[in-house]
């Protein structure tokens, strides 16, 4: 894939995690909604417990944890069995970065690391809602 889908998949799929639905460009919800199928086929996640997470409901479920190391693994923002913060964050359009930048480089900071890469993508998505509840959206 090139670089250029990659970053316009990125921009986008970063956008679609933390937005809210209004907020999210008609285009990218085509790309988000192939990611989300995807993603729950892949993982067999609930899609009901996948949808409570945009409520602050983050359930102890492993296929939920590895639905949203997939929608990351997808974005290219896993490295390894680390999370790719730098390139989270630049992944944003640069006008709403600043938004999101301080949640990602707090959570980077003090999300406890998970046993899994799993566990630690869903500590990380906890910790960005609890930082910021109201910008917080998974797609």
């Amino acid at each position: 894939m090139s670089k250029v889908v990659i970053l316009f998949i990125l921009a986008f799929a970063t956008t679609g995690i933390f937005c809210a639905d209004s907020n999210v460009p008609a285009v990218f919800k085509v790309i988000a909604k192939s990611l989300r199928a995807s993603c729950l086929a892949e993982t067999g996640a609930d899609e009901d417990i996948v949808n409570a997470v945009n409520k602050g409901e983050f359930v102890n479920d492993e296929k939920m944890w590895c639905y949203l190391k997939c929608i990351f693994k997808k974005m290219g923002t896993i490295k390894g069995d680390t999370i790719d913060t730098k390139k989270l964050a630049n992944g944003f359009p640069e006008k709403i970065r600043g938004t999101y930048a301080p949640g990602i480089k707090h959570c980077k900071d003090n999300a406890p690391v998970g046993a899994d890469i799993c566990e630690t993508v869903f500590l990380f998505n906890k910790c960005l809602y609890e930082h910021n509840p109201e910008i917080y959206f998974i797609f």
